[in-house]
């Protein structure tokens, strides 16, 4: 399990010649349709949305599709023709890919994808698809994935897919939080060792008064520690670490005896926690972050994802005049709530959004205290628009809608 996202841009498992966007590359297999051909072989071949002007060294006709092998002559790219690959069968073996419906409905599928024609991709995508069931899901992570540059390993795919998956960080923190204070490993611990110390934090954190907005602040900014957000970060940096839940479960899952239950949530939890921090990832000046904290209220655990969008400043940190940050809360009193907030010139615009109708009655009154404290800060709040969700699709399974309870309480005041 390398789960170390700072490895990731520079692990193997994938080489560089994938990270190439150029689609004509030498040795590689591609499936087009000449749309022109010449007497001297010049031809205008039609591969995904693009078209290219190469050189065809066989017989071909115009309108049909063929498989072609890419290599340069003379300086000039030109197709081979590969004139074995004629059926599905040889096509299969050629790729890798098992014969039958479900491998002839994956290659399919990836046919229309634009995704590189690779041997050893093709092979280790179905072999993931057949681990998820989710042909689309597991197609468009394998196309970040390359798109990216990112390792073509197991653990990469499976911490991204799992951000797919339904099941929340907020259940699984909750689910794991138990597990921990009755594993026995911890509990034969002593009250001032590392891990009970850090169990006790995060149990803790729930007598945090929620309404104050800078104490919310400073707890959201220490929860990302104490999961394990910055760990890599850190020890890239040699900077003194402290104990987290992250490092925890890792290394309570190295352990045989760690129990079945403890074993299968620990790992959904690392996974998704690894899958947003390879998100998190600054690969130019755009920096785009995205984190899930569950979210320790008195009564319940909420949850809360924050994505930021905004250029980079040259001390790495986001430009506050001009960025996009997108809050979706899902908390036992309001249920799910996205605001989108867009900063021009540091005016703001907020756009509030709850399937509660009288969403706009129990936020009124805070409408002038977030108007204060904004321009305290050097920004001036130029709108509060609300609205209500949409009915989602019953197919939909991006997230499953709570249940509301009948009151009008404010659960986290930010």
């Amino acid at each position: 399990m390398n789960l170390n996202p700072l490895q990731i841009l520079n692990g193997n498992g994938i080489t560089q010649t994938f990270r190439q966007k150029n689609i004509l590359r030498p040795c590689k297999i591609v499936n087009g349709k000449i749309l022109f051909i010449d007497g001297g072989k010049q031809a205008i071949v039609q591969i995904g949305n693009q078209k290219y002007p190469v050189r065809v060294e066989a017989p071909v006709e115009i309108n049909k599709e063929y498989w072609f092998e890419v290599f340069k002559k003379n300086n000039q790219t030109q197709l081979k023709l590969m004139e074995k690959l004629t059926d599905s069968d040889a096509l299969f073996v050629h790729f890798g890919i098992p014969p039958g419906k479900k491998g002839n409905r994956f290659f399919h599928f990836w046919k229309s994808s634009g995704l590189p024609f690779e041997r050893q991709i093709l092979m280790k995508s179905f072999q993931w698809y057949k681990e998820t069931g989710d042909l689309k899901g597991t197609v468009e992570t394998v196309k970040y994935m390359i798109r990216n540059g990112l390792p073509f390993s197991v653990d990469v795919f499976r911490s991204l897919f799992s951000l797919r998956r339904d099941t929340s960080i907020s259940s699984l923190f909750q689910k794991i939080f138990h597990e921990l204070l009755n594993h026995r490993s911890i509990k034969n611990l002593s009250v001032d060792h590392p891990f009970r110390l850090l169990l006790n934090q995060l149990q803790n954190m729930s007598a945090t008064d929620w309404t104050d907005g800078k104490r919310v602040f400073i707890k959201l900014r220490q929860l990302l520690y104490l999961l394990g957000y910055n760990r890599e970060k850190d020890i890239k940096h040699d900077l003194k670490q402290k104990l987290t839940l992250k490092a925890l479960i890792m290394q309570l899952l190295q352990n045989e005896k760690a129990g079945t239950e403890f074993f299968s949530a620990g790992q959904q939890f690392i996974y998704k926690l690894t899958g947003l921090q390879i998100l998190n990832l600054e690969k130019n000046d755009l920096l785009q972050l995205t984190f899930t904290l569950p979210v320790p209220l008195p009564d319940d655990i909420g949850e809360l994802t924050l994505r930021l969008r905004g250029k980079k400043r040259e001390d790495g940190l986001i430009d506050a005049d001009f960025c996009h940050i997108f809050l979706d809360l899902d908390m036992p009193n309001l249920g799910k709530t996205e605001i989108q907030m867009f900063v021009q010139n540091r005016i703001i615009n907020l756009h509030i959004v709850n399937e509660k109708k009288n969403l706009e009655q129990i936020a009124g009154p805070y409408i002038n205290a977030l108007q204060s404290n904004l321009l305290h800060a050097g920004y001036k709040l130029s709108s509060v628009k609300f609205g209500m969700h949409r009915k989602k699709d019953n197919h939909d399974h991006s997230f499953s809608v709570p249940s509301f309870h009948k009151t009008g309480r404010m659960d986290v005041k930010i």
